[in-house]
């Protein structure tokens, strides 16, 4: 089982430097939430896998597949409490001949329910491409544009990012409108710092007459530590405060509709039901990863 083991690793670090792809790879991470005294969200967890498919000089194809869960309590008017979501994302990135330049393209079809009972509303999709300027090996930006198609209804959200290296030990890197992250690495095997995070989970309603789907979404901020704690495995601690996070129900619009702005603060739509929350929060994570640079997140 050793020399298993060995030889995929040996195959994924070999897929990630071949071409000049010096980038981390994570081939695998899962993450759980502690829920906090008070809070009727009572059980959120992940965990998702890197692929490789596909890596020549210039262009690389991964598939990336990824689980997420939430359990609410009894206290909504739900007659489930358990939803499940499971998506694909084929990613497919292109390096121009100058370097400077390089292109990501991605499609990722979802499949979100309680799974009480699959409907074609459970079924989602969104793709989005963004251009990738690589000024040297310590700046870099994208710009990008996000389609996103559920519940009958159409988004269009446009992204903007940049990493910035401002020593080898210090990095501030970020994916508007999603998360704002600044790093101090300790040492090559321990990392520090503070973030900013949005995000959101969407999944049908099965059996409920007046509602057809929920939308949670939240904004946290946070210390995080991750530390390498054996060979190429990783464990992560966030510590912080959740903003705000609302678990809101719609009804399905009965015509499409197109929307732009962000997934996380869903569309003009006025929800037939609404909760709120905030406080204190603490995740953890482990993750298996590669690291072609000393100082790299």
């Amino acid at each position: 089982m050793r020399i298993v083991y060995r030889l995929v690793g040996l195959f994924l670090l070999l897929f990630m430097v071949s071409g000049g792809w010096a980038q981390p790879l994570i081939p695998g991470a899962a993450e759980v939430e502690l829920a906090h005294p008070g809070s009727e969200i009572k059980q959120n967890m992940s965990f998702r896998m890197a692929l490789p498919l596909y890596s020549s000089s210039e262009n690389r194809l991964m598939m990336t597949p990824q689980y997420r869960y939430l359990q609410l309590s009894d206290a909504f008017p739900f007659e489930v409490s358990q939803f499940h979501k499971l998506d694909f994302r084929f990613s497919w990135m292109h390096r121009f001949n100058n370097g400077k330049w390089s292109s990501v393209f991605f499609f990722e079809p979802t499949l979100s329910s309680d799974f009480k009972q699959v409907s074609f509303s459970d079924l989602m999709w969104s793709s989005g491409i963004r251009m990738v300027y690589h000024k040297n090996e310590r700046r870099t930006f994208y710009l990008g544009f996000i389609y996103a198609n559920r519940y009958n209804s159409n988004l269009i959200i446009p992204t903007f990012g940049a990493r910035r290296q401002l020593t080898d030990k210090i990095v501030i890197s970020g994916n508007l409108p999603f998360f704002t992250r600044f790093s101090y690495w300790l040492d090559p095997d321990t990392e520090t710092g503070v973030y900013y995070l949005r995000r959101g989970f969407s999944s049908g309603i099965t059996g409920n007459p007046d509602y057809d789907y929920i939308w949670v979404h939240e904004r946290s901020l946070g210390l995080f530590a991750n530390r390498k704690v054996f060979r190429n495995w990783w464990m992560a601690v966030n510590l912080g405060y959740r903003i705000n996070r609302e678990v809101n129900a719609y009804r399905e619009p009965e015509h499409a509709s197109w929307y732009f702005g962000t997934l996380l603060t869903n569309n003009s739509l006025a929800p037939e039901y609404q909760y709120s929350e905030s406080g204190f929060i603490m995740r953890l994570a482990i993750s298996y990863r590669f690291s072609v640079s000393s100082f790299s997140p």
